[in-house]
């Protein structure tokens, strides 16, 4: 049995690991190309897009490593039908139930090697490249740190604590200079973007420095006239697939206890915890393709249905997403609900095949 298991186990790995490598040198491909129109803009060139690019592949591992665990089991478990071998094994007594915990075995250490990726490197590159690429492009007048964004404007500075969606920041402070003395610092707890092309902060503190004296205001509300607007920024806004699951649960508790919509946040969120299960609802797919309609299709075919079946999961998972935010769905069920489906299907269609 330990020889079985072990068998179709590194047969799952390999095969898996071959699609995700092909999944990604093309994805990777269309995302330089369509990184390349950014190309001359600033001090960008091409082998900053390059760069750019690389730092990438680790948010792209974990992005296609669902769809590559559907088409690698499709691949692997076809190719061990394809030989016969899973009728040997089923006649020597192994029941797919059997077959089905070998398989998951060998995507379970697949599974801990992606989750390390997504935990811990894609939450570092991702940022550092959207960081060298914002700095690039704006030459030096825009700078994304772990401490927030800095915009130089004219002799204005501006940081930003947080840079929100839908036009809208938090913590805002404007250092304004005059013959590089420092002539004014305005704090404004919120700044949103209105339709006239201002930004109206709110909770405003402002601070004045003349050569004699130093004067505070406080106003409920301010406008700000300024060139910065929300597709300015758009670059380094924050991209909640690319935080870990830490980094999630800690922003959307701010949101929260600021009275922020943090649903985008809670969906990602669940999106990550739900991941392994979505991996293995998708090797059972396989497994049932396998067992029953797909058994003596050729591998073209299997790696063509796996992709429409892959990406049509994604797509439900996309459509789910912007459902949640407009119908006030919770996002657990907007991230479950994908997976539940696929899961009855294959659960439908092993039960069809024993």
């Amino acid at each position: 049995m330990k020889v079985i298991d072990r068998y179709i186990a590194k047969t799952v790995i390999l095969d898996t690991l071959m699609v995700l490598f092909s999944l990604m040198l093309l994805r990777t491909l269309f995302a330089f190309i369509d990184e390349s129109s950014d190309i001359g803009k600033g001090d960008y060139q091409f082998i900053d897009a390059l760069y750019f690019s690389t730092l990438q592949l680790p948010a792209r591992l974990y992005e296609l490593f669902p769809v590559s665990a559907l088409i690698g089991g499709l691949v692997g478990i076809g190719r061990l039908a394809s030989n016969s071998e899973l009728i040997v094994m089923r006649a020597s007594g192994l029941s797919l139930k059997d077959i089905s915990f070998s398989v998951l075995k060998g995507t379970i250490t697949l599974m801990i090697i992606v989750f390390f990726v997504g935990e811990f490197i894609t939450p570092k590159s991702s940022p550092l490249a959207r960081q060298m690429q914002t700095l690039l492009i704006s030459g030096g007048n825009l700078v994304n740190s772990s401490q927030g964004v800095w915009v130089k404007e004219s002799n204005n500075y501006i940081h930003i604590r947080i840079l929100l969606q839908q036009g809208r920041m938090e913590g805002v402070t404007r250092f304004q200079f005059s013959n590089e003395q420092l002539q004014a610092m305005i704090y404004a707890q919120t700044a949103t973007y209105q339709e006239n092309g201002r930004w109206l902060l709110e909770g405003v503190k402002q601070t004045f420095v003349s050569k004699d004296s130093v004067r505070s205001t406080e106003a409920d509300s301010l406008y700000w006239d300024t060139e910065i607007t929300p597709e300015t920024l758009g670059v380094v806004s924050l991209n909640p697939e690319e935080l870990n699951i830490q980094g999630l649960v800690e922003y959307r508790d701010y949101l929260r206890e600021n009275g922020l919509n943090s649903t985008r946040y809670e969906l990602a969120y669940w999106k990550k915890i739900l991941q392994p299960l979505a991996v293995a609802v998708m090797m059972f797919l396989a497994l049932s393709f396998i067992s029953g309609p797909l058994r003596t299709v050729t591998i073209g075919a299997r790696i063509v249905l796996g992709m429409v079946v892959g990406y049509g999961f994604n797509m439900l998972s996309n459509i789910f997403g912007p459902v949640s935010l407009i119908y006030q769905m919770p996002p657990i069920l907007a991230a479950s609900l994908p997976i539940i489906l696929f899961g009855v299907i294959a659960a439908i269609m092993l039960k069809q095949a024993r």
